[in-house]
């Protein structure tokens, strides 16, 4: 994750329990966007990868996230507390 750029792997575990890349894709911000705080960039760009992956996620009985980002999880177990830009997507 940087402040230019971002990017996700949808991937699903094969027959062996080993992650399998379906789905990845990369996304260049525009000069608003870039200019949130390091933490609205984690948020947005999680939101982002959810939304791409929407069609491939629905109807998914186990689904596992993974960030590189502790405050992101902060933010989703905290959902009473929303800054005001989330609010806006």
């Amino acid at each position: 994750m940087s402040i230019i750029a971002v990017g996700y792997i949808l991937a699903q575990l094969n027959a062996q329990n080993r992650q399998c890349p379906t789905r990845f894709r990369s996304i260049t911000w525009n000069e608003h966007i870039a200019q949130y705080s390091q933490s609205k960039l984690e948020l947005y760009s999680f939101f982002w990868a959810l939304k791409a992956c929407k069609l491939w996620l629905v109807g998914a009985k186990k689904l596992k996230v993974e960030v590189n980002v502790k405050y992101i999880k902060g933010m989703i177990n905290r959902p009473d507390i929303h800054p005001n830009t989330v609010m806006n997507w």
